[in-house]
This record gives structure tokens, C-alpha cells and sequence, in this order.
């Protein structure tokens, strides 16, 4: 869905949500580091791609759960950074 190449560190969650008041999804949260593919570019059913500072990161997500899977994100990103001192 962008074109990008990525390398994937570790599975953040599994979360369980609904495309507006339709049909149900799984959407699977991973950590990843992209390794080709340039700025990358909005294909098939991506309508916007950016690229966003930690602390500068959109209100409106396309899910719901995003709110839950960035979350464990700040929390994987606080561990590991713990871990590097």
C-alpha cells in the first residue's frame, strides 16, 4: 500500500475494530524500520501517506484503535530507550 520496504522489529498488538459502522477488521500493529523504497508513495486504498515526529503525530486516525496501538507504541519506545542508556 506504499511502496516502501521495511523490516519488522516487534509485534506491538492485534486489535479488533470496524470500517465505520460496517464490516468488522483485525488490524495487526508492528514496529518496523523501512530499508528501500525512498519517501514511499500512497497506492491502492491509501489515500495520504506522512511522515510524522513522535510528538507531532495527526489527531484523526483511519481506526479507532490506532489511539490504542500508538499507546503501546510510546510504551515500547520508552522500554527500549530505557534499555539503551
Amino acid at each position: 500500500e506504499t511502496g516502501l520496504t521495511i523490516e519488522v522489529d516487534d509485534l506491538l498488538g492485534i486489535y479488533p475494530d470496524r470500517y465505520g459502522d460496517g464490516a468488522p477488521t483485525l488490524n495487526v500493529f508492528y514496529t518496523a524500520r523501512v530499508t528501500g523504497g525512498g519517501e514511499g508513495e500512497p497506492r491502492d486504498d491509501v489515500t495520504e501517506l506522512g511522515w510524522f515526529e513522535p510528538g507531532a503525530l495527526p489527531s484523526e486516525l483511519a481506526f479507532a484503535n490506532g489511539e490504542r496501538a500508538l499507546a503501546e507504541w510510546r510504551l515500547w519506545r520508552a522500554a527500549r530507550s530505557a534499555t539503551n542508556l
